[in-house]
């Protein structure tokens, strides 16, 4: 990690600093102090896993463990998925996840271990992974034999489970097909999981501003976008309370 030496205030990218700003450095692995031991159990489901989807999906980008970071400004606010695809990507090879460079993960998968089988642990997970712009969340418990899923980015609840794959996604369908029913019944109209594709009209100006403001960044300007959006939802987010809770 660098510093940046500086004896008097100066001006970059339409901000004046005071002091030398800090670089952020986004970790590829725990420290010995946090790492926490896997059982083979977890091991074997994960690995499992990881080969069978890294196979089976030819357009995507598949990880396992490694961080998901979702804010930018801030390297404590990320995951580590057992499994996690991004569709339409290019399998490579990553050391970490950012999402404002590669998009949400689609899919994430978490495999219950000792640790986070409490209430919890897992609403505190479940509450960065909302975060994070994760569109589906798999969680698995290797000792139940239940397979649970939820559809994030929605204020509505919509979960399901399934004793095996089969019986997981039919009863997938049948969530979505009794929530649209509900919304029907009840005069409202469903929510939809966002796409990822945004089309926005802005003034030249802006536009011209815009473009400026990203290359001085260094990206391209949809990542820049991607960013400025998500800190601005993201402040929006947390100032207004949410439709439901948990």
């Amino acid at each position: 990690m660098s510093v940046i030496e500086i004896s008097e205030p100066f001006a970059y990218g339409g901000h004046l600093y005071v002091k030398a700003p800090k670089r952020v450095h986004f970790r590829s692995e725990e420290t010995l102090e946090e790492a926490v031991s896997e059982t083979k159990r977890h091991l074997e489901a994960r690995t499992t896993l990881y080969l069978l989807m890294r196979d089976a999906l030819v357009s995507a980008a598949v990880g396992s463990e490694q961080f998901v970071y979702f804010d930018p400004e801030d390297p404590h606010k990320c995951l580590s998925p057992d499994v996690f695809v991004k569709l339409g990507s290019t399998e490579r090879t990553f050391d970490h996840w950012k999402v404002w460079e590669g998009g949400a993960p689609d899919v994430a998968v978490e495999i219950v271990s000792a640790w986070d089988r409490p209430d919890k642990e897992w609403s505190d997970k479940l509450h960065r992974y909302r975060s994070s712009g994760v569109r589906e969340l798999v969680r698995f418990d290797p000792e139940d034999k239940i397979i649970v899923g939820r559809i994030l980015n929605v204020d509505d609840i919509i979960s399901f489970h399934g004793e095996s794959v089969a019986d997981f996604e039919e009863r997938f369908h049948s969530a979505v097909d009794e929530y649209i029913a509900a919304c029907a019944a009840l005069g409202s109209e469903p929510e939809r999981p966002a796409s990822g594709k945004l089309m926005l009209r802005v003034t030249p100006q802006v536009h011209a501003a815009a473009l400026k403001a990203a290359a001085r960044s260094g990206m391209s300007l949809n990542k820049w976008a991607e960013g400025a959006l998500g800190k601005a939802a993201r402040r929006a987010t947390h100032s207004q309370p949410s439709r439901r809770s948990e």
